[in-house]
């Protein structure tokens, strides 16, 4: 699963009874993108509010904070190869015009539109 905040996203693996955040991975490990990469989720087209508490991705999640416990992924993304439709726009707060979207859906898959080109790719 893929849980998204507003300047971070964090994996997360479905352990049988819950959603438990992946630590321990190069690659699908916790990332915080700063102040100057704003986030935006849609989910099946409708927009989503993104919390707060979902941007301390860097934190530990064994910390005792509640909210990582409660923490679930908004994109659940299963082996069958389903996913949850889910648009992603990405922005540079400091150039607007900097937007990238990535979207993905079982009939299209992943693809990402850049700033240059309205087309998927």
């Amino acid at each position: 699963g893929l849980l998204v905040s507003p300047h971070g996203y964090r994996f997360y693996l479905y352990d049988g009874v819950r959603w438990q955040p992946i630590t321990d991975d190069t690659t699908f490990h916790a990332r915080s993108l700063g102040d100057d990469v704003s986030l935006e989720l849609h989910l099946e087209g409708d927009p989503i509010t993104l919390a707060k508490a979902a941007d301390a991705v860097g934190d530990d999640p064994d910390n005792g904070n509640d909210e990582n416990e409660l923490a679930k992924p908004q994109i659940a993304l299963l082996a069958s190869g389903e996913i949850t439709p889910f648009e992603i726009v990405v922005t540079d707060t400091v150039d607007t015009a900097a937007r990238y979207t990535v979207s993905g859906s079982l009939s299209k898959g992943i693809s990402l539109r850049t700033p240059d080109s309205t087309d998927a790719h």
